[in-house]
């Protein structure tokens, strides 16, 4: 079953500016999706268009079989868990952590409800599912970076979505930090069998658990599909236009950019 479908979807600003062209994108049900590519290559703006928030200039998007317009986009959007790549919130305010966590049911509840015995059920079990149980009395303001993204992880997945998207969710967060994210996300996709898209331009944070790849570059798709048709040494050098090594060691891929000399 497709959840995701761009036909000929292009995005411009002003007259000249192309941010995204003639993108055609089909995302079965169940994959975990990766998008690479070089800053600027349009990689957040695609993840916008395909959760929503930002509407194509030409083209069709496609969620769960049904043609995102004005009429339904509420509805579509409730059904798509969205981790940015930053997270607004001031952290001075007197919030705590499962306060923040609780956000994310009245994402699909809606405003101005009221949290029952079963929401607070599905709080519960995402917190212990991440194992975050210590830091829910905690104000967010005394959060590490590593905490709070995955309180932010934690807050999307009590909306339940049936698709994660994740914005380069390691950016800004310290090595050990880092990978024990990817082990969280890793985690979720296998027992949550929730459809995937995660961008990152850290080739080695590229999770094994990957089945589809894409490689965006100046707003194009230059080339899509499995990782090992995908990952090759030919193919990311003209994405990074530097010499990029790929090695397989103990069937774990590992990438090497080449330094670029004047």
């Amino acid at each position: 079953m497709k959840v995701i479908e761009l036909k000929n979807v292009w995005l411009w600003y002003g007259k000249k500016k192309i941010i995204l062209e003639d993108i055609n994108l089909d995302l079965e049900e169940k994959t975990f999706l990766t998008i690479i590519g070089p800053n600027g290559a349009g990689k957040s703006s695609l993840l916008n268009v395909i959760s929503g928030l930002k509407k194509v200039s030409f083209g069709e998007v496609y969620v769960f079989g049904k043609k995102l317009c004005r009429k339904n986009i509420v509805e579509v959007r409730k059904e798509i868990g969205y981790v940015a790549q930053n997270y607004l919130i001031d952290k001075k305010l007197p919030f705590l952590v499962k306060d923040i966590i609780s956000l994310g049911r009245f994402g699909k509840l809606g405003f101005f409800k009221n949290l029952n015995y079963e929401d607070k059920i599905i709080i519960d079990e995402v917190i212990s599912f991440l194992k975050i149980d210590s830091l829910t009395e905690k104000p967010i303001g005394h959060l590490s970076g590593g905490e709070f993204q995955k309180v932010h992880i934690a807050r999307v997945l009590v909306q339940q979505p049936k698709i994660l998207i994740l914005d380069e969710p390691t950016s800004n967060l310290d090595p050990k930090s880092q990978y024990e994210l990817l082990d969280i996300i890793e985690n979720i996709y296998k027992q949550k069998n929730i459809t995937t898209i995660c961008v990152t331009h850290i080739l080695n944070h590229i999770q094994s658990c990957c089945n589809k790849i894409i490689l965006l570059k100046n707003g194009k798709i230059i080339s899509s599909g499995k990782p090992d048709e995908v990952l090759r040494k030919d193919f990311l050098s003209n994405l990074y236009e530097c010499e990029v090594q790929v090695e397989n060691i103990d069937n774990k891929r590992h990438f090497h950019i080449d330094p670029i000399h004047p």
